[in-house]
């Protein structure tokens, strides 16, 4: 999990969980290997870290499974952010 700065101008960080997929693809030298994803958690200043790593938790439970992050998330609502008490 990191802390990337993102491509906008506005220059916000956001939590990004990396992780190899679950496919294989051979190379052209015949070696297989596993290419690297990543699935973006969120915002910094709206995902505190607690948050953020749970979350990555859970992605990386679906990785292990075998299952793809990217299909899993976009299809699941998220609760709503609750403010500090």
């Amino acid at each position: 999990m990191v802390a990337a700065p993102s491509s906008r101008s506005d220059s916000t960080k956001s939590w990004i969980f990396r992780y190899a997929a679950a496919s294989t693809k051979v190379s052209e030298t015949g070696s297989e290997y596993r290419r690297e994803r990543q699935m973006g958690l969120g915002p910094v200043y709206t995902v505190g870290l607690a948050e953020a790593r749970e979350m990555a938790r859970e992605a990386r439970l679906l990785v292990q499974q075998g299952k793809e992050t990217r299909s899993t998330s976009a299809t699941q609502p998220r609760a709503p952010l609750q403010p500090p008490i």
